[in-house]
């Protein structure tokens, strides 16, 4: 049985209509005896709806695939569902973003060079830093920490993920054993 959650769902209706989700909202910090919507659980603890629809939606389909197995894999399939996410939501975006602001840098020096060329040249020579830094940070991540995790058909196979994170990465949600 596959669920849709939306936006404006009642959070204590949905931990009546699918108990499951009442780890998977705790987890996010989010009371599951709460009477607000999804929306307004999601605004109060920082997340985007974004995200706790994508969570919810997962969880519920990996449940559903797996029954009652779930409890005891509930680790690492939520952990497998926030990787998933970021690369999906992020890390594409940053792919996809970071060249095409580098083009509109050339362009941008190109046409006011003349008035304000050693200003831009200096933005620029930081924008390539930073690019080249966040472009080598998603590498790691892809490469080191999220390869560990593979999701084949339904399926989450983790390794020892979170004793490799490192300490400046911090997962913007408290993950409770």
């Amino acid at each position: 049985m596959s669920t849709s959650f939306h936006r404006n769902m009642i959070v204590q209706d949905i931990v009546k209509d699918h108990p499951h989700q009442a780890k998977v909202l705790h987890r996010l910090g989010i009371d599951p005896n709460d009477t607000g919507t999804l929306t307004q659980a999601a605004h109060d603890k920082g997340l985007s709806v974004e995200f706790l629809l994508t969570v919810l939606d997962k969880t519920a389909a990996m449940t559903d695939t797996i029954g009652q197995g779930a409890d005891q894999n509930f680790q690492r399939i939520f952990l497998g569902i926030i990787i998933e996410y970021i690369i999906q939501r992020h890390h594409v975006f940053l792919k996809t973003e970071l060249p095409l602001l580098e083009q509109l840098f050339d362009e941008v020096i190109e046409t006011h060079h003349s008035s304000h060329g050693k200003m831009l040249e200096e933005l620029k020579t930081a924008f390539v830093s930073f690019k080249a830094n966040i472009e080598e940070h998603l590498a790691i991540e892809e490469e080191v920490f999220f390869r560990d995790y593979a999701i084949l058909n339904g399926q989450i196979r983790a390794k020892n993920y979170l004793k490799k994170f490192p300490g400046d990465h911090r997962p913007s949600v408290q993950l409770r054993r």
